[in-house]
């Protein structure tokens, strides 16, 4: 029996995958998170039922995992041992979730999670404000001297900007068959979106104007384009970020290179580079490039060729790269493509161009060990699932 009724541990699973703590972060692991999982995973194996058939796939996945363990004898374990046990865990969970957790419960969670960010974010421009070290999820990070690019809960501004982007899709698609519409929500969103400074951020944002305030949001959409003109060149005509983005579309149209592209965008090459890279070298004969090279192994893969295209990195540093490429190189192609396919069976709700674009940008930003990955499965496969039963319901009700 729960000490607390199950719906409340649903919750609770949602709100563990948003929130990085730094405090507790050792080697680029989140050790709170992990012990949280460890925590959940034990009260619901007590009584857990079956898992539900569309997280077969997941369970597919670890037995390819597995394999590695006996074709590789030079792998690192902890990398390994991590994934495997973070893909049991979605698996658990969300067949937990899926049984136990409300549509309602459901929105009232990710509202609880945006309420948080936007508290969070406040807080650390206050800091800013008055010259103090900035609250960094219960950490404390460089000191900074602007309210721009700071990153809440999350661990920089990339992820903070695609974690609220999601909340705001998601939180739409499930409330869409109401017709509730929440202009609040959507202005403080979309100005957060802004002020996190992110690359990755403004296009998720622009593809999302477009996808849903173009048909739900008909008010805002005609003022949008003209508004956030205006609001991005007073905020950020003292900043690096358009002349960022301007300088990049003038070096990709005129002499795109990607060995000079750190010089013009460090932080976006730094995440374009190893994909070029990896394709370059891509050999048909190498079987390592069809099962991987093992677990772990993406993250000094690139090294030589980072620095020597200027990113200042030493030899033994540890890439932290995205899913693409970092899980083609651990785990190879086939194995890659499964997951991929997982996603796009599972994970797509409506089957439009934000959907599709920000699952590609969420895959060059995070990899399979992060929060913000698990983060995404977690709440899309429990969108289409309640978006799914809306219809369902109307259509029922429209034959009544």
């Amino acid at each position: 029996m729960y000490f607390i009724g199950k719906n409340r541990v649903a919750q609770f699973i949602i709100l563990n995958l948003a929130f990085y703590i730094v405090a507790f972060q050792i080697n680029n692991v989140n050790y709170f998170w992990l012990f949280n999982n460890i925590l959940l995973n034990l009260v619901i194996l007590f009584n857990i039922k079956f898992l539900t058939k569309k997280v077969f796939t997941l369970i597919i996945v670890v037995l390819f995992l597995l394999l590695f363990y006996f074709l590789y004898s030079e792998i690192k374990y902890s990398s390994f041992f991590l994934t495997l046990f973070l893909t049991f865990s979605a698996a658990i969970q969300i067949s937990f979730c899926i049984n136990n957790l409300s549509k309602e419960d459901f929105s009232n969670s990710l509202s609880v999670i945006f309420i948080l960010f936007l508290g969070a974010y406040i807080i650390q421009s206050i800091c800013v404000f008055v010259r103090l070290p900035i609250f960094n999820g219960f950490g404390l990070t460089k000191e900074n001297t602007s309210m721009f690019r700071l990153n809440s809960f999350s661990p920089e501004p990339s992820m903070a900007s695609q974690l609220t982007i999601l909340l705001m899709y998601i939180f739409n698609l499930n409330t869409s068959l109401v017709r509730k519409n929440n202009y609040l929500f959507e202005l403080t969103g979309c100005i957060m979106m802004i002020i996190y400074g992110s690359v990755f951020g403004y296009i998720s944002l622009l593809l999302y104007v477009f996808v849903v305030h173009r048909k739900r949001f008909t008010m805002l959409f005609s003022l949008e384009f003209v508004a956030g003109f205006i609001i991005a060149i007073y905020f950020f005509s003292a900043s690096e970020t358009l002349t960022r983005i301007s300088n990049l579309i003038i070096f990709i149209w005129n002499e795109f290179d990607v060995d000079r592209l750190a010089s013009i965008e460090p932080s976006g090459s730094f995440r374009f580079y190893p994909i070029v890279h990896y394709f370059q070298m891509f050999d048909f004969s190498n079987i390592h490039f069809y099962f991987g090279f093992g677990p772990g192994a993406s993250s000094t893969f690139f090294n030589e060729g980072l620095i020597s295209n200027g990113f200042g990195l030493d030899l033994d540093a540890n890439f932290q790269g995205g899913f693409i490429p970092s899980f083609f190189i651990d785990y190879g192609i086939i194995i890659t493509f499964l997951l991929i396919y997982f996603i796009l069976s599972n994970c797509i709700v409506r089957k439009n161009l934000f959907e599709y674009s920000f699952a590609f940008l969420l895959l060059l930003n995070t990899n399979i060990n992060t929060q913000l990955f698990w983060f995404y499965i977690f709440l899309t496969f429990l969108a289409k699932k309640y978006y799914f039963q809306n219809f369902e319901n109307k259509n029922k009700l429209i034959v009544r």
